[in-house]
This record gives C-alpha cells, structure tokens and sequence, in this order.
C-alpha cells in the first residue's frame, strides 16, 4: 500500500514538470529618444545621491502645474541659448551674483508717468557704490550721440534722429532714459533744454499753470537742471561747436544758485555718515564738451577762448569744473602752463567720424585733430576716474540711489526758492 501511494506521488510531480513552461531571459535593447513617441521624463529639481529620478509623462506634467514646482522655476536662472527672457531673482543674494544686462536704455522719467519704479529697480543692484553720469543740452547737440559712445553698443544705447527730422518729428529724447554699462556706470539721458517741442507737447498734454511760454520754458529748464545736479556725480555740459550756448551758461548759474537746501540724501539719516545735519552744499563735477567742432575749430588760440569764458562765467561758482580731466590730457598740443586753466573740464569733439592729422601753422599756433572714436574714448576713461563720494556715502547702493533720487525729484519741484524765484521774474516781467 505504502509503494503503491509512493509511486503516485512520484507520477504527480513529474506530470507537474513536465507541463511547466520554460523561463526565457531576454536582453532588451535601450530605446532611443527619436523612437519614442513619449520619452520618459525626469525632474532635475529632485537629485538623490546622483540619480535622476524617472517619471512618466502624465506625472510630469502634474508636478509641473504644482505651485511649488512654479516656483522654484522662476527661481532659477535660464541658459544663454533659452527664447524667453530670464525671470527676476527672488534674494537679495542671488541679484548680487547675477547682474541682468541691458543692451538698451530703459525709460527712467516720464512726465505723465512719473518714475519707471519697476523697471529702475529691476535694473539696479543693492551693491555697495553707486556712480551716476548725466548730460545736458539743447536740441540738436549730440546729447544722446555722446552717451551712447559710452557704451559698449554706441546703436542701441539711446535712441537719436538726424537734424533734418526735428521739423517733423519733434525732439528725440522725451523726459529721461537711463543706460547702465557693464561697469555699472549709470547714464541718463534727458531732453533739450528750452526746446520749443518741449512746450509745445505740454501745451497739447499738460498744463503751463498759466504762464509765458518763455516762463515756463525757463521753469521747466530749472527744474531739469537742479535736479540733475543733485542726483549726478557727473553732467556733461553739450554744446555745438566752440561758440558756446550762453542761454545755457546762465540757466546753469541759476539752477546753482537754486539750488538750496535740498540734501544730498534726503531719505537717510545724517546720523548714518556720522553728520549731525544733511549735507545741503552737494555739487557734482561738471565736464564741458564742445560737440561737432569742424576742423577749423580744433586750435589752441580756440581752445584757448572757450577756456576765458568758462573761467569767467564760472570763476566762483560752487560748481566742480575742474579736477576731471581735459584736452590738453589727450593731445599735448593744447596742454596750458597755468593749472587753473590746464585742469579745466573742457573737451573738443569733432564734428566727422574722421578728421585730418595734424599740422602746424607757421605763426606758432598749433592745430590738431584726431578721430572722433579716439577722443570720445579719452574722454570716456577720464569720467571713469572721476573721484567717487567718499566715506559712507560711496557706498551707497544704486537702489538706494534711486530711492533718494526720487526724494529729490519731489523737493526741487516743491521748492520755495524756485517758487519764489519764479514768482519774482513774473512780477518783473508783467511790470
């Protein structure tokens, strides 16, 4: 009995064996991605001991609609090679490593928007040290020209227009643009001063407050003017050729003298550069250019003049006209044995891209002209080496520039003195 159930058991398992399929080890080949309809993806957001973590399509696209996920893209930087434009970094730590460029200018004042708030602070870093460079002029100068030479795209930096389109168009520049170069020097470009476009746009769009059109004129001028110098560590003084534009010579000997109690930071405490009150006798440095001289213009018994008049328009004036550099440092022909006159701000700048060599004339006065390129450049490294704010004040940071500078904006043009000023040259001129 026991044998007869022993060799069941035995039949049992071998009928089991034998109907058993057999095991069958395959080696797959790795698909590769242009064989794949759906290639599987992964999160690089999410590494573990090196290892990507897969995921499939339908998750993927899940964590990527997750705020979380939203967030840390926005986050982080964008490559060189990507279409859309990199997003805003979210600490202050990351916006100091990473600096945005701008191949462009960005609107900074628009009379009827007021300050570009978002895009300024955007564009500025809170760094330590800030450096501001401004121009101005009247129409037709070379204002937006000279700046944009500054630049590393002289192109694209500030918009301009040839002569010949004013009639039509109207003047290029409206309120003030601002361009930062990789040094982060600051440039702001601003309208013509006492430009008949200019009040012929308030007239269609704002309102005069009821004066002249040549009171007006001359209060908006002042109001530009004073506003630059308070905010600049540099302006740039344009003029077209060696005849130098009095009116303006005068308007900027008014805004100087307008240009009272109104600190240097209004939003910081004195205490902060140990200081027990604002400092309210800023003054920027001041650089003459002399713009579009044709070749006749570049000799020293010219060069000569234009220094006497400058001398004597701003012998005693508060104004640093000196100290920055001039053309005597670049061509030694124009160097002058006296150091007042030899450290005159003053610059000459051709007319055409490319002017003659030098030459010497018999009777001792020496003419020399160069490129435009290298004499803009020459001046362009003397602003550069401009001296900076010392101690604390150096050290402010560009948002933190922006932020007083806007301060500024709103006490110069609610200042007494140039109400009062204005309110007195109306009585004289209504007699």
């Amino acid at each position: 009995m026991k044998s007869y159930r022993k060799a069941r058991k035995d039949g049992e398992r071998n009928a089991e064996t034998s109907t058993q399929a057999p095991m069958i080890l395959e080696r797959r080949e790795r698909p590769s991605i242009t064989e794949t309809a759906k290639p599987t993806l992964y999160d690089p957001h999410s590494p573990k001991n090196g290892v990507r973590v897969l995921r499939s399509a339908q998750q993927t696209e899940q964590l990527q609609k997750s705020p979380r996920y939203i967030a840390r893209k926005q986050a982080t930087p964008l490559s060189p090679s990507s279409k859309t434009e990199p997003q805003a970094p979210v600490s202050a730590s990351t916006q100091q490593q990473q600096v945005i460029p701008i191949s462009s200018y960005i609107p900074f004042f628009r009379r009827n928007e007021q300050f570009n708030l978002e895009g300024i602070t955007k564009a500025l870093t809170d760094n330590p040290g800030h450096f501001v460079v401004g121009v101005i002029g009247q129409q037709g100068v070379g204002k937006s020209t000279l700046l944009s030479s500054f630049t590393e795209r002289p192109t694209d930096a500030f918009p301009s227009q040839p002569n010949n389109l004013f009639l039509s168009h109207g003047h290029k520049t409206s309120g003030i643009d601002m361009h930062i170069c990789p040094e982060r020097m600051i440039l702001l470009d601003t309208e013509p001063i006492m430009c008949w476009t200019v009040l012929e746009k308030a007239l269609r769009h704002h309102s005069t407050d009821g004066l002249l059109p040549d009171m007006w004129l001359e209060m908006d001028a002042l109001y530009n003017l004073v506003f630059m110098l308070s905010v600049c560590n540099v302006v740039i003084v344009v003029s077209a050729g060696t005849n130098l534009d009095m009116d303006l010579m005068h308007c900027l000997q008014r805004a100087e003298m307008l240009k009272f109690q109104l600190p240097d930071f209004p939003l910081i405490p004195p205490g902060n550069f140990g200081q027990a009150h604002h400092d309210m006798n800023y003054y920027p440095d001041i650089v003459f250019v002399c713009n579009k001289c044709q070749s006749d213009d570049f000799t020293r018994i010219r060069f000569e003049s234009v220094i006497t008049v400058l001398q004597n328009s701003f012998g005693k004036s508060q104004l640093q006209i000196r100290g920055v550099g001039s053309l005597g440092k670049i061509l030694p022909a124009y160097k002058q044995s006296n150091n007042d006159r030899e450290n005159l701000n003053l610059y000459f700048l051709p007319y055409n891209s490319q002017l003659v060599s030098s030459s010497t004339i018999p009777t001792g006065q020496v003419k020399w002209t160069e490129s435009f390129e290298l004499l803009v450049t020459n001046l362009r490294d003397h602003i550069m080496a401009a001296p900076r704010r010392t101690g604390k004040k150096g050290q402010i940071s560009e948002r933190e520039w922006f932020r007083n500078a806007v301060k500024l904006y709103e006490l110069v043009r609610n200042s007494e003195y140039i109400a009062d000023y204005l309110k007195n040259m109306r009585k004289l001129r209504d007699g």
